[in-house]
């Protein structure tokens, strides 16, 4: 690489507004131009899970994607074939140090799309101050969390996407990994009992679950003295650094449903990934491996309020304590995370389906007609929007 070029760079880069987001980004690019020259410009003002990421790629060098657009990417070619730029030996690593399925998530047709720089899937977390005062403890199994949430100690998000995927989630975990023919989503048997297994729930809980979203379960649990519990959603392990909310919450691995084990939430995170419009391209992906590096990953990216992809961060011990042991506390469910498709036309589904199985939530209904509503739902998205 031409040091001159990469000192002259400027690069433009888009992630999700979050701190999670977008502090950890910029002190490594802050540290990468001191020491490299490479000006990187990160901002922070889409919808990271539908953005279109289409027209952004005409715009930014960089891009943090969810790894579900990496089948769109691979059709219509607007992101960099990483492959092509970084060694096989740091992919090696990368794949080796994987948090679950994390790297293989942004992979596509046998090519790297994108880079896990931040790994997620839903898992629990608690006020232990609310529990202990309550008398109540870690409920373990679906039961215990039935049995807790009837108490009204339990919520979870039931916006569109969560409700969406957290059907997928009971679907897998029961035997039927979801969208795996072009014809329906799941089969009806499964899908009808994931469907009452989720109404069952959300009927104990207020109906401000359905105003809740990841984030703002978060705030809910960190402000307010009457809620101990949320049972899945996808964690923001900054609520278990010191200082950064009102009361300090503590993450812990999912529950267990039936004989089937411990619950296989949707895999989410986020990857960086390179634009294929770049003028930059090289320093791009100089700047992506630095950022994902295992060094990096273990110490800025998660001093800064990271939350690296990078599987060395998440055995290090000076990063769990930094976060109150979130790292090793959730592992096995990270591991244990369904990974969601990738086909070109699955954000649709998502978008789409999403509120149709929030609506059933609400109102109840007829499940077989709500499954036949998100598998006509589903066959528009494989046929192409």
């Amino acid at each position: 690489m031409d040091t001159n070029r990469r000192s002259s760079a400027v690069l433009k880069g888009i992630t999700w507004g979050k701190n999670r987001g977008y502090v950890p980004l910029a002190a490594t690019a802050e540290r990468f131009h001191t020491m490299y020259g490479t000006t990187i410009n990160w901002e922070r003002p889409y919808d990271f899970a539908h953005g279109d990421l289409a027209e952004l790629s005409k715009e930014y060098d960089l891009l943090m994607i969810d790894h579900p657009h990496v089948g769109s990417a691979a059709k219509h070619g607007y992101l960099v074939p990483l492959n092509d730029y970084i060694s096989e030996d740091y992919l090696k690593d990368q794949a080796e140090n994987s948090v679950g399925k994390s790297h293989e998530s942004y992979q596509y047709d046998g090519i790297q799309w994108g880079l896990a720089t931040d790994a997620a899937t839903p898992v629990a977390f608690f006020r232990p101050d609310i529990l202990e005062e309550k008398g109540e403890s870690l409920p373990a199994t679906w039961e215990e969390l039935k049995e807790l949430t009837a108490k009204g100690l339990a919520l979870f998000p039931c916006d569109p996407t969560s409700v969406l995927l957290n059907f997928f989630m009971l679907c897998d975990t029961q035997g039927v990994p979801p969208c795996t023919n072009d014809s329906q989503v799941v089969h009806e048997d499964i899908g009808v009992r994931a469907m009452r297994q989720l109404r069952e729930m959300a009927l104990l809980m207020p109906d401000e679950i359905y105003d809740l979203g990841t984030t703002s379960t978060h705030e809910r649990l960190a402000a307010r003295d009457d809620i101990a519990y949320c049972p899945f959603t996808y964690p923001y392990c900054n609520y278990s650094r010191r200082g950064f909310a009102r009361r300090h919450l503590v993450f812990a691995d999912l529950v267990s449903i039936g004989d089937c084990g411990i619950l296989h939430s949707a895999l989410g995170g986020a990857g960086l990934s390179v634009s294929a419009h770049s003028t930059h391209r090289q320093v791009a992906v100089d700047y992506i491996q630095f950022a994902t590096s295992p060094e990096i990953q273990r110490t800025l990216y998660c001093d800064n309020g990271g939350q690296p992809g990078h599987r060395s961060a998440w055995l290090d011990e000076s990063c769990n304590a930094q976060v109150s042991d979130f790292f090793t506390n959730t592992l096995v469910s990270h591991d244990a995370a369904y990974l969601r498709p990738t086909y070109d036309g699955f954000i649709y589904l998502q978008k789409t389906a999403g509120p149709i199985m929030t609506s059933y939530l609400r109102a109840g209904g007829d499940e077989k007609a709500v499954l036949e509503a998100v598998d006509e739902v589903y066959r528009h998205s494989i046929r192409g929007t």
